[in-house]
């Protein structure tokens, strides 16, 4: 089957279930689509569709080749409405401690001068749906959930690690820890078991990077906080033996896929990472 039309006609009967609706879709005579899809369905072998009071309903086999034409559907109009000569808008979503990787280098300057791109840039530890088209593309710590329209790569990792703003800690000095709903998915169970061991009665809890960052700096705290950050504001590292280290994804539509622009972009966003991290 090397005919886009054929593909056409089958995702058009898929997607109508039945072959009156699929020929007023593709303008195409009712036999002259039940003739196609029988000497389809002896060319591969294999049945695509099973006859049901005059629904047409997809087997397994037809569903696996709707997915793959779908997605060329989607590469075929990414690349008619390929904007690359034009003004490119992007949404960008990350997570406070990689937003701070990507202000610490030279990437929002270098997108200020790119009069071909224009990026809104949201820093939120709760995640953006690319799903939804609530953002373009998006960097997150851990492996995201696959999804048939999005592509996700790792592009490096991010290292954790205990930090306080004096060599000597105070007895009463507090640690400062992700709160609950972060920590359980963001730690092993040996290091939960760690903290739970040294630091059971000295919680404070937060999500924000900034935060945990002003507490260790006044000197009234110590805690979790990205390497890069802990070592380039001189603080001191506690637990050494204490590691966490998460994988960072970059998540994006399949539809940016041969967009030139958009590679041009994603690329001076992994440089920027892979400089300050």
């Amino acid at each position: 089957m090397e005919n886009w039309n054929d593909l056409k006609l089958i995702l058009s009967v898929a997607k109508n279930g039945t072959l009156t609706a699929a020929s007023v879709d593709l303008n195409v005579d009712v036999s002259t689509i039940s003739r196609r899809l029988t000497g389809l369905e002896k060319e591969i072998g294999k049945s695509l569709f099973t006859r049901k009071d005059r629904k047409m309903m997809p087997t397994q086999y037809c569903l696996k080749i709707t997915e793959v034409a779908q997605q060329m559907s989607r590469d075929i109009n990414s690349l008619i409405n390929d904007n690359s000569d034009g003004i490119i808008q992007f949404n960008l979503t990350t997570v406070e401690s990689l937003a701070f990787s990507l202000i610490n280098s030279d990437f929002l300057k270098r997108l200020s001068h790119n009069e071909k791109i224009n990026c809104s840039i949201n820093i939120s530890n709760e995640n953006k749906s690319l799903f939804e088209r609530q953002a373009d593309i998006a960097l997150r710590l851990g492996r995201p959930s696959s999804e048939n329209s999005l592509i996700s790569k790792k592009i490096g990792s991010m290292k954790y690690g205990i930090f306080s703003k004096s060599k000597r800690l105070s007895e009463n000095s507090p640690f400062v820890d992700f709160s609950a709903d972060i920590a359980e998915s963001f730690y092993s169970f040996e290091q939960r078991e760690y903290l739970n061991t040294h630091f059971s009665n000295k919680y404070v809890s937060s999500n924000s990077v900034n935060f945990i960052r002003n507490l260790i700096c006044n000197q009234s705290a110590h805690g979790i906080l990205p390497v890069f950050i802990g070592d380039s504001m001189g603080l001191f590292r506690q637990h050494p033996r204490f590691n966490v280290e998460k994988d960072i994804f970059m998540i994006y539509h399949s539809k940016w896929r041969y967009h030139k622009g958009f590679h041009a972009f994603k690329d001076s966003i992994i440089r920027a990472l892979m400089t300050s991290l």
